[in-house]
């Protein structure tokens, strides 16, 4: 059936909006179908004195640290680390996509143009001009986004619609991120900031015969979806002293928050754990700590009901030299494309200072590691390794600690039968 014979537009305004904490937007008309394609968060923005660029991965989404979709009390789907996922999946469009279109939805700078320049050939999009995708000091001059409740929730996108008839209480709660060095390129101590107040545009059938269609399927359904699961470890720092030898890390993590769940990938971040190494002068070096730093010579091998999920010896290294292609290769093949940039993945490559725009802080920072894990997990472990030398720098690349932040795509399963529903795991 056709589902937009006949709609009107309807915009949602939040029933509690505590600024820089949570906004809460409900979606209980009664009998009511709101298309799930059209469901769009808008005004998403900061305000911000002095005016500073958005975060580069994640744009205006690093504003949201946490989303949730309620139907009264019960948990639809939800994204911990709503931020730093969107960032990691900014990654996964096309450049032409990232360039064209949601640069300019999300205000961040992915999508890459080549020129010819005495010292620079890679630049990144900057939204039209060299002053576009930045908060400003007023609500009215702020760079404000949109953002797509289908491209945040696996479950949106896998139906038509959503059926107050069937999910009385919806409501969408939007809990926004405290740090605010993983929204713009600045430090907290420079100036104060304010949340946005936003909005949810929602496309509503009014046709009588797409209503009772519509009504129809809602009662009865079975809908597979993924929802994408936040668990993290530390890495301590590792400093050797001068005239030591390289010294080699190795950490043991055992991830709980995937027993019982079916995983079909994995992807792991590493960020430090001291966000003062992101600062320089009051600003944000590269993507900051929403991107993945590469640590020299990573080794990773996953543990899965303990049968290695990876080739013997992990991936990461080879004869004990660095194989950051092979990670990349590994994280092409389990996540699809990636949108990244000379340097990006390695942890430190020539030319990559005079061969891109801001090179220097760029470089590394997409160091991303994903796997196949296709399994339903009763235990999982990820040993970590990393190789450490003497380095007197403030921010030491190689020795630092680490959060490393890992998602497990999971599969989940929405059943409604007679109108009656239940969200479990897909196992």
């Amino acid at each position: 059936m056709s589902l937009a014979n006949s709609t009107k537009i309807d915009i949602k305004d939040p029933v509690i909006n505590q600024s820089k904490r949570f906004t809460e937007i409900r979606l209980d008309d009664v009998n009511t179908v709101y298309l799930t394609s059209s469901l769009k968060i808008i005004n998403v923005g900061y305000v911000a004195n002095p005016a500073t660029s958005y975060n580069q991965l994640a744009g205006v989404e690093g504003q949201i640290k946490r989303m949730i979709l309620y139907d009264g009390k019960q948990v639809l789907c939800q994204q911990d680390e709503f931020n730093r996922w969107s960032a990691f999946k900014n990654t996964l469009h096309e450049n032409s996509e990232n360039e064209s279109k949601r640069s300019h939805l999300v205000h961040n700078k992915m999508g890459f143009r080549v020129r010819k320049h005495p010292t620079i050939q890679f630049s990144q999009v900057t939204d039209g001009d060299i002053g576009g995708g930045q908060s400003n000091t007023t609500q009215t001059t702020a760079t404000k986004g949109g953002v797509y409740l289908s491209d945040c929730f696996d479950l949106l996108s896998k139906i038509n619609f959503l059926h107050t008839g069937v999910f009385k209480n919806l409501r969408l709660r939007i809990e926004y991120e405290s740090d605010e060095r993983k929204i713009i390129n600045r430090d907290n101590a420079t100036a104060t900031a304010t949340s946005d107040d936003i909005q949810l545009v929602c496309e509503i059938l009014t046709d009588e015969n797409d209503i009772k269609s519509a009504t129809e399927q809602a009662l009865n359904m079975v809908v597979p979806h993924n929802e994408y699961v936040h668990d993290s470890f530390q890495v301590a720092e590792n400093k050797p002293t001068a005239g030591t030898s390289p010294s080699v890390q190795t950490v043991n993590a055992l991830l709980n928050a995937y027993n019982g769940k079916y995983v079909n990938r994995m992807v792991m971040m590493n960020e430090y754990s001291d966000a003062t190494k992101y600062i320089n002068a009051n600003r944000v070096l590269g993507a900051g700590s929403l991107g993945s730093q590469r640590p020299f010579r990573t080794n990773v091998q996953a543990r899965v009901n303990g049968s290695n999920a990876l080739p013997d010896g992990g991936i990461g290294t080879s004869g004990g030299s660095s194989a950051d292609a092979q990670l990349l290769a590994r994280l092409v093949d389990s996540w699809g494309e990636q949108n990244n940039y000379y340097s990006s993945f390695t942890h430190q490559l020539d030319g990559s200072t005079s061969n891109q725009e801001d090179g220097a802080n760029r470089e590394g920072q997409l160091g991303h590691v994903g796997f196949v894990v296709e399994d339903k997990v009763d235990n999982l472990q990820i040993e970590f390794k990393r190789t450490s030398v003497y380095d007197t720098t403030p921010v030491h690349k190689t020795g630092d600690g680490l959060r490393v932040h890992t998602f497990g795509e999971c599969r989940k399963l929405l059943s409604v039968s007679n109108g009656q529903y239940e969200v479990s795991d897909n196992v």
